[in-house]
C-alpha cells in the first residue's frame, strides 16, 4: 500500500511542477526567450556537434525536412542577405578563396546542366547587345571594361577585378568609371 500512495504523491507533485513551470512561462515569455538566447551563445559549439552527429545519423529525416521546407529556408536566407550584404558578400568571397578548387570543379559542372546553359545563353544575349569601341590598346595583364554600352577601356585585371561592377544593372559604374578614366589618362602620360 505504501508504494501505491508514494506512487500517487510523487504524479501529484510532478503535476503541480509543471503546471507551475507553464504559468510562469506563460508569465514571462520575454525572460525565458533571454535565458534561451544566453545559453545558445555559450554552448555554440557543444550544439553544433550534436546537431552534426543527429544530421549524420538521420540523413532521411534531414532529407526531407530540407525538402519540405526548401522555400521556407530559401526566403529565411534571402531576407538576411537582404538585410546583411556586406556580410553575406564577405562571407562567400572567403569561401569562395578556401575552397577554390571545389568552387571551379562545382562551376564547370553547373554550366553543363540545362538550367546552366540557359544562364549562359542570357549571359551571352546581353553581352550581344554591347558594342566594342576600344579608347586605347590591349597591353599583357589587361582587361576591356565597358564604360557604356559602346566603348571600351582596357585596364589591369587587378583593377577591373577590383570593384564589382554591372552595367546592366548600373552597378557601381561611377566608382570603377572614375577609376577607368584615371588609369587612361595616367597612361597617356
Amino acid at each position: 500500500m505504501k508504494k501505491a500512495w508514494s506512487r500517487t504523491y510523487y504524479l501529484s507533485h510532478c503535476e503541480q511542477l509543471k503546471e507551475k513551470s507553464r504559468r510562469y512561462r506563460l508569465k514571462h515569455p520575454e525572460q525565458i526567450k533571454e535565458e534561451a538566447r544566453k545559453y545558445r551563445l555559450t554552448h555554440l559549439a557543444q550544439n553544433k556537434k550534436r546537431s552534426n552527429a543527429w544530421k549524420r545519423e538521420h540523413p532521411e529525416q534531414t532529407k526531407t525536412y530540407r525538402l519540405a521546407h526548401r522555400e521556407q529556408i530559401q526566403q529565411l536566407i534571402t531576407a538576411w542577405r537582404q538585410k546583411h550584404p556586406q556580410k553575406g558578400a564577405e562571407a562567400a568571397r572567403k569561401w569562395y578563396w578556401a575552397h577554390k578548387e571545389q568552387a571551379n570543379i562545382s562551376s564547370r559542372a553547373y554550366w553543363k546542366t540545362p538550367r546552366g546553359k540557359e544562364a549562359k545563353k542570357r549571359s551571352l544575349a546581353i553581352r550581344k547587345q554591347f558594342g566594342f569601341i576600344p579608347l586605347n590598346k590591349w597591353f599583357e595583364g589587361s582587361e576591356g571594361h565597358h564604360i557604356d554600352r559602346e566603348r571600351v577601356i582596357y585596364i589591369p585585371l587587378e583593377l577591373h577585378d577590383n570593384i564589382y561592377h554591372s552595367i546592366t544593372k548600373n552597378r557601381n559604374m561611377e566608382k570603377i568609371n572614375a577609376m577607368a578614366f584615371e588609369f587612361l589618362a595616367s597612361q597617356k602620360n
